[in-house]
């Protein structure tokens, strides 16, 4: 991890240019030209990136795959980018005909 994106990371989550709280709709993006919301620096086609919304007040996110972890740990979140869980399974106990009751 570099500290440098680790020190810009925390400036930014300080004085709330960076979300504390969850993002939604994660996405792994082809950029060009766009800059990251974490380090500052361009995200070009040649870099990995990511991008999501913020629930806190819907803007819209973008950082290098590497500033993103970087700010997932520094917001203290738990990291499920690099967990490995498996959805949970459907298993119906009832008929489908049961179902619209509900």
């Amino acid at each position: 991890m570099d500290a440098l994106v680790q020190w810009l990371v925390r400036r930014r989550l300080e004085d709330g240019r960076l979300p504390r709280g969850r993002i939604t709709d994660v996405q792994h993006a082809v950029m060009n030209g766009l800059e990251c919301d974490g380090c500052g620096a361009l995200i070009t086609k040649t870099h990995k990136a990511v991008t999501g919304v913020s629930v806190d007040d819907w803007r819209d996110i973008r950082m290098h795959v590497e500033c993103f972890d970087v700010w997932d740990s520094e917001r203290g979140g738990r990291g499920c980018r690099r967990q490995n869980i498996a959805p949970p399974r459907f298993e119906p106990t009832t008929s489908l005909e049961s179902w619209w009751l509900f």
